[in-house]
């Protein structure tokens, strides 16, 4: 076990805190842009997925303890996923009592953006201590894995609205590559990397020693499966690469280290065997599971997104497979790599997401492989590489950095200019509470996308229509919704929706085309229950 000063313990967390600080600035802006005509939706980026982070946890809140899909029509099975968010909505009820339940959720939600994701920086010094003595070359790996990112930007120059070779950057897009992308945005990430590392460092000590270290390892592991099941696959992945090296590293099965394995990951299965039974057993779970399509993406984005610290890399993965015949678990962070490469490439709906926490070995190897590098120039007599051996980590942070600047700049920018979806109209969003406080729970409500995106955190409802995964067979059901609005279904066919999706309420606000001065045709055969001018709710007959 690495020796960690309590100099350095206090300066990682005063570290921890000063970055988290800093991702919090943008969103501290939009709070205080909204004033008195918009309402922040507390969201920058993936602002779809954070108002859907935000109704699973009013699930919570108004007393639920399981999960259900409120962005579609049809009824399905409750089930026992995204429990972080559960709780973390029970925990934010007292003070919703207080100030408003959404304005609640959005301060709980950051609270524990901010709390996990200093914890997840300490976390991951002590995951890079195990490997690394050098004070300097810690904290290299540490800015770098927290704050660091790849060549992202220097491709947006050429990109078409931020897309090239059919995505954006992928140090801007996936969470589960770049740490700073879950610092900001993604607390139950966050909490899962914790468990993750925590199960790891936990292993390694179970080698040679006590049983009951594999089995706590294994109980980290089963609590990161509760919150994101299909981690379980991940890590057990990186722990089979992890075997199978030190099998070839030491040229005998591994015995021991496969018991154990199979020990930390028993406990584990059990959250991802509760998962594949109700995917298996309920056709919406099972549809909302189908399209949930992450394609890994063109392979040249990643080599842009982890070429500058998959250099020096390289000579760590030596390092690490010479110091692997004497100590297997050196062995962890080549096979983490290896394992999280390989399975972005299977062919699962989620490739992209199984890259899980790669920025955290690869850095490590990283800041080995400069030390090495270092060395190695140390001896030279010319000044110049002796000065160029002190510049190396500050080179490699220069060509990293940049991505995270952006991502702040420009979010503390959009927060300063309030628009949807990031911000809504006052009167959209008091239109959603009179709604939440007037109309049946699960009620189906028929809205445009970006209404029904946020009205589950105002209102106990369902929508027809309101987020790209979570709503079963959305492209349809988008096409649907555009021709209701745009006042091109017949009757009948308007009659049919209603009955066919067990439509309860139709919202027609600005979103939806309301110029406050008309009604529509279809109006004629609903009831208005509530008239706002540019905000109307109509209620369906039965």
């Amino acid at each position: 076990m690495a020796y960690i000063g309590s100099g350095e313990r206090r300066a990682v967390w005063a570290f921890a805190l000063v970055v988290m600080t800093l991702t919090s600035i943008p969103y501290l802006i939009g709070w205080v842009a909204q004033g008195n005509e918009w309402v922040f939706t507390g969201f920058l980026t993936l602002v779809d997925d954070g108002n859907s982070y935000l109704a699973k946890m009013r699930i919570g809140a108004t007393g639920g303890w399981l999960f259900h899909l409120f962005y579609t029509s049809e009824p399905h099975m409750a089930a026992p996923f995204l429990l972080p968010y559960i709780l973390l909505g029970k925990l934010a009820a007292p003070l919703g009592a207080l100030i408003g339940l959404p304005v609640a959720l959005r301060l709980g939600f950051h609270l524990a953006r901010f709390v996990f994701g200093a914890v997840l920086i300490v976390t991951t010094h002590r995951f890079i201590a195990g490997y690394i003595r050098q004070g300097r070359f810690r904290w290299f790996a540490l800015i770098a894995i927290t704050v660091g990112g790849g060549l992202g930007w220097l491709l947006l120059p050429f990109a078409d609205d931020g897309w090239i070779w059919g995505s954006m950057p992928v140090d801007m897009v996936v969470p589960e590559g770049f740490t700073f992308l879950v610092l900001y945005d993604l607390p139950h990430i966050a909490l899962c990397r914790i468990l993750m590392l925590g199960g790891f460092m936990i292993f390694e000590r179970s080698l040679g020693r006590r049983w009951g270290w594999a089995a706590l390892a294994g109980l980290m592991w089963a609590a990161m499966g509760v919150a994101v099941p299909f981690y379980v696959v991940v890590t057990g992945g990186i722990l089979g690469v992890w075997g199978a090296l030190v099998w070839v590293r030491r040229q005998r099965f591994p015995m021991d280290f496969a018991l154990r394995g199979i020990l930390a990951m028993a406990p584990a299965l059990i959250p991802l065997g509760v998962a594949a039974y109700y995917f298996a057993s309920d056709p919406v779970l099972a549809a909302w599971s189908a399209q949930n399509v992450l394609d890994t993406g063109h392979p040249l984005l990643y080599l842009f997104g982890y070429v500058v610290v998959g250099v020096p890399a390289v000579c760590g993965v030596i390092w690490a497979w010479r110091r692997g015949a004497d100590d297997g678990r050196y062995l962890l962070l080549p096979a983490w790599v290896f394992a999280s490469f390989t399975m972005t490439y299977i062919p699962v709906n989620v490739q992209r997401r199984l890259i899980e926490g790669v920025f955290v070995p690869l850095c490590v190897l990283a800041a080995v492989g400069l030390r090495i590098l270092a060395i190695c120039l140390t001896d030279r007599k010319t000044f110049t590489l002796r000065r160029l051996r002190r510049w190396l980590p500050i080179g490699v942070l220069a060509l990293i950095l940049p991505t995270t600047v952006l991502i702040l700049l420009s979010g503390a920018f959009v927060a300063a200019h309030p628009a949807p979806p990031r911000f809504h109209p006052v009167a959209e969003v008091e239109a959603m509470r009179w709604l939440g406080e007037h109309v049946p729970s699960d009620s189906v409500v028929l809205c445009a996308y970006d209404t029904g995106n946020l009205l589950p955190v105002y209102a106990d409802v369902r929508v027809f229509l309101g987020h790209g995964m979570e709503t079963v067979d959305a492209e349809r059901k988008e096409a649907l919704v555009e021709r209701f609005f745009a006042g091109e279904m017949s009757d009948d066919e308007v009659a049919r929706l209603f009955e066919s999706y067990g439509i309860d309420y139709v919202f027609y606000g600005v979103a939806e085309g309301n110029d406050g001065f008309s009604d529509p045709e279809w109006a004629d055969v609903l009831r208005v229950v509530m008239d706002r001018g540019e905000y109307v709710i109509y209620e369906v007959p039965r």
